[in-house]
C-alpha cells in the first residue's frame, strides 16, 4: 500500500517489484495527481498491477491486511 500517489513514480517502482501476481494499492486525496499517475503507470504497461483509490488514507485504509506500507 502506498500513501500519496503523487505522479506515480514510486507506484511504478512498487508495481515492478510486486510482479505479475502482486498489486499495489495507492491512495491519494487529489484526483488531478491520480490522473497523472494513471497515465504514467499506463504508459509503462503496469496498470493491471495498480489499484488507485481516491481517499484520504488518514481516514483509514479499506484493506484489513497488506504486506507493506510506503
Amino acid at each position: 500500500m502506498e500513501a500519496g500517489t503523487g505522479s506515480g513514480f514510486m507506484t511504478i517502482i512498487l508495481a515492478k517489484v510486486v510482479g505479475k501476481e502482486g498489486k499495489v494499492i495507492t491512495y491519494d486525496i487529489r484526483n488531478d495527481m491520480q490522473e497523472i499517475a494513471k497515465r504514467n503507470v499506463s504508459e509503462i504497461g503496469l496498470e493491471s498491477r495498480v489499484v488507485f483509490k481516491l481517499k484520504d488514507i488518514r481516514q483509514g485504509p479499506d484493506e484489513a491486511y497488506v504486506d507493506a506500507v510506503f
